[in-house]
């Protein structure tokens, strides 16, 4: 933790769900797990909103830091902190983008890190609460075969329609997003590497549609979609 002095971040902007990133491929990017105790905070995510925005006081001096598109990848988010006329440019973590301005501003000699999460709140609960405010659905995961699979999408019907689920692996030896979907009577299966769709597999069952891939083939395909995880269950029948 840091020694420098700071007030805790002040909500300025709440900021928006959007649907293609909070519950779309790369979803995982879009929600944050807090330590906090609200709400089932360690099984269930907060929402990294997209203009969200908390000004900061950091050593007296006053400063804004905001949630952006990440510009070499506009599916993730990027975090810019701005005061005293200076711009830290958008930065991949809102540690990074705190830290490089307290650097320009304060002199790169001073050694002081802020952990960014605390910064913006996430571990605040009226700021949590805020964070919130109209999230129809909370982002959560489940872990089979030893794989963390994010479940994005549960549908509100007994027949899976609009289903959503991914999780980290490698395709052709390289790490890639796999994306996987109930939706028009159909299974599928998309694979994204650095942002991009490079494969796509559809089929009438989860087990044949992953049978396609060559994918861990040791694994029953309807496991891997995360239906039948206990908590995937609870939550279809809430």
């Amino acid at each position: 933790m840091s020694k420098g002095h700071f007030t805790p971040g002040k909500l300025v902007a709440i900021g928006n769900l959007v649907p293609e990133l909070h519950y779309g491929p790369f979803s995982r990017d879009w929600w944050y797990y807090s330590d906090s105790q609200i709400q089932d905070s360690n099984t269930y995510a907060i929402p990294i909103r997209l203009g969200f925005q908390v000004a900061l006081k950091l050593n007296q001096k006053h400063f804004i830091i905001r949630i952006v598109h990440n510009l070499e990848n506009p599916n993730t988010p990027g975090f810019i902190c701005e005061g005293e006329g200076i711009n830290s440019g958008v930065c991949f973590s809102s540690s990074a983008a705190i830290n490089t301005i307290y650097g320009r501003v304060f002199g790169n000699k001073n050694k002081t890190k802020y952990p960014g999460a605390t910064m913006l709140g996430f571990h605040d609960s009226y700021m949590i609460q805020q964070m919130l405010n109209d999230v129809d659905f909370r982002f959560f995961t489940i872990c089979l075969y030893n794989i963390t699979i994010f479940i994005a999408s549960i549908p509100d019907n007994n027949n899976y329609e609009g289903f959503a689920a991914s999780f980290m692996y490698k395709y052709k030896q390289k790490q890639s997003v796999i994306w996987q979907k109930i939706e028009g009577g159909l299974f599928s299966i998309s694979i994204f590497q650095n942002g991009e769709m490079v494969k796509q597999f559809q089929d009438i069952t989860a087990s044949s549609v992953w049978n396609q891939t060559q994918l861990l083939r040791n694994c029953d395909g309807i496991d891997l979609f995360g239906i039948n995880h206990p908590l995937v269950q609870f939550k279809f029948k809430e």
